[in-house]
């Protein structure tokens, strides 16, 4: 479990920029249930995906998708990682191939995506945990300079 609270160079939670966050949502939160619904809350609503709103900007950590105000899906759930390991709340990274996306919504009861996963078009939930974004997608954040150069082109 202690994998899941670590700093990493992806969810880089002792930035200013994320604790000064932190310190917001836990200034609006009740207790932590609160506080962890407000943290996936803010990343879904308030920090558009980059491709939404079709900019060039290549966000590599969870501080800089705050920073920048957007990010792709891989470093969207970093900056909810950091948020939420700030506060010793363990959280992991885990990976979809999905052809397109819609809003999902938060429950501990369960994973709830924003829509069936459609086998027929080789979408894919990978129903795995990990306490750090994989290094291949590191590597292609870091060689990317614009949204349009990046790919995967591997299986997890």
């Amino acid at each position: 479990m202690e994998n899941y609270l670590k700093e990493t160079p992806s969810i880089d939670y002792v930035n200013p920029l994320i604790q000064d966050k932190v310190w917001e949502l836990m200034s609006q939160s009740e207790d932590n249930l609160d506080y962890i619904k407000r943290s996936y809350i803010f990343v879904r609503d308030e920090v558009p995906h980059s491709w939404d709103i079709k900019t060039d900007v290549v966000s590599k950590t969870a501080s800089e998708v705050l920073e920048n105000k957007t990010g792709i899906c891989w470093t969207k759930s970093c900056l909810l990682a950091a948020l939420l390991r700030a506060n010793r709340i363990p959280s992991g990274i885990s990976y979809q191939l999905l052809t397109r996306a819609d809003n999902a919504y938060f429950s501990l009861d369960g994973e709830h995506l924003a829509y069936t996963i459609r086998s027929e078009l080789g979408e894919i939930d990978y129903h795995d945990n990990h306490a750090d974004l994989d290094d291949r997608l590191v590597n292609i954040l870091m060689q990317s300079e614009s949204i349009q150069e990046i790919t995967t082109d591997f299986e997890f």
